[in-house]
């Protein structure tokens, strides 16, 4: 009896396991719960140069779609680095009277309780192309095919996805996501708007105060009606200190000019809620302004030495009894330069000069 009982129990438990992996496309099979199956990916040259079905990704038979109902469908893909991303699809479930109805749904994690990243309903006959970028991750698929019975209705029952992807890339490893992984430019540096990430950050230093201009040109990887973007500049307490717009309707660059920037460092933020876009961002920065007075600290008779402090970084002149002698403000704004014997009476000149040739000066008499 208990051999018998233990058979019945595993019998069971397999007819279970069974009906599981028959039905799991049904509508109430939770998200969390699903089995969501891999897509492969192609890789191409150039996203906007394909044409035809999919010839990747899944193509199969819909084999509980029996009658009319609900029945929902999980899948996944994996992208190594961000990409502009092509979908495919093309379902053929009934044939007569646009009888289904088919929703794809593109989402970040697998429960799908954010904003989906592409949400389209089509009719059951059609086909759609969705074309996006994407950051590197996981992206889970949702298929729900919504099928009506009719009269003289023919199931087919068939489903096609293909996943493209041609790799895009940015300046620097960072991904630029946050004003923390802000990528870091020198004159200039290629960012990606995702439609996972909806902006991209740059960052630049301002040595001494300067007057400086950023150029910011979008590049759309295929077409659309437009693309607004948003510029935005802050500074690194993440003050915004500057804003303009870039209107698709009327070109796809902007500039922005800020005058007597202060030393620091500051951050670019290109935004947009509408598409998916390569940013070319550049910044100029020129110094047109005279370093302070030097502070002449230390020049007392039967000395061989001017000191004081003033702008880091910059050459020093000390201009004594016909002569010039050079030295460096260092890094801690200090310096010291070894000059002859100073005298009682006569008067000496230092002068900074920074890297730009703007100079100030300052005249002290020897007591």
């Amino acid at each position: 009896m208990k051999v018998l009982r233990k058979l019945l129990t595993s019998f069971a438990a397999v007819l279970v396991a069974v009906l599981l992996s028959v039905i799991p496309a049904l509508a109430d099979t939770d998200d969390l719960s699903a089995s969501y199956k891999d897509i492969s990916i192609s890789k191409v040259d150039d996203i906007t140069d394909l044409a035809g079905a999919p010839d990747a990704g899944i193509n199969e038979g819909l084999t509980e779609i029996t009658e009319k109902g609900v029945y929902t469908y999980y899948y996944k893909f994996k992208l190594s680095k961000p990409g502009y991303v092509k979908i495919q699809s093309y379902a053929a479930l009934v044939e007569y009277n646009f009888q289904s109805d088919m929703k794809i749904q593109l989402s970040t994690n697998k429960n799908f309780d954010e904003d989906p990243v592409i949400e389209s309903w089509m009719d059951g006959s059609d086909g759609r192309k969705y074309m996006t970028a994407l950051e590197a991750g996981t992206y889970y698929l949702k298929v729900t095919c919504d099928v009506y019975e009719d009269e003289d209705w023919t199931n087919n029952r068939k489903l096609s996805i293909g996943i493209y992807v041609e790799e895009a890339s940015r300046s620097g490893k960072s991904t630029g996501a946050t004003m923390k992984k802000a990528i870091s430019m020198g004159s200039s540096a290629t960012g990606l708007i995702t439609n996972t990430s909806k902006n991209q950050w740059f960052k630049f230093s301002v040595p001494q105060k300067s007057d400086v201009t950023l150029k910011t040109i979008i590049q759309k990887p295929y077409e659309w009606d437009r693309l607004d973007c948003y510029v935005y500049v802050y500074n690194k307490n993440g003050a915004q200190i500057a804003y303009n717009p870039i209107w698709g309707s009327d070109g796809n660059s902007t500039s922005i000019k800020l005058k007597g920037i202060n030393k620091g460092t500051y951050y670019v933020m290109v935004s947009t809620k509408a598409g998916t876009c390569t940013v070319k961002q550049s910044v100029s920065i020129k110094d047109r302004y005279k370093p302070a007075p030097p502070k002449i600290t230390s020049y007392k008779k039967n000395t061989n030495y001017v000191s004081g402090s003033g702008e880091a970084g910059t050459t020093v002149i000390v201009k004594y009894n016909g002569k010039s002698y050079k030295g460096n403000v260092n890094s801690k704004g200090k310096f010291k330069v070894k000059v002859a014997k100073l005298k009682s009476g006569k008067k000496i000149t230092v002068t900074l000069k920074d890297k730009a040739g703007n100079a100030s000066s300052k005249t002290v008499k020897i007591k």
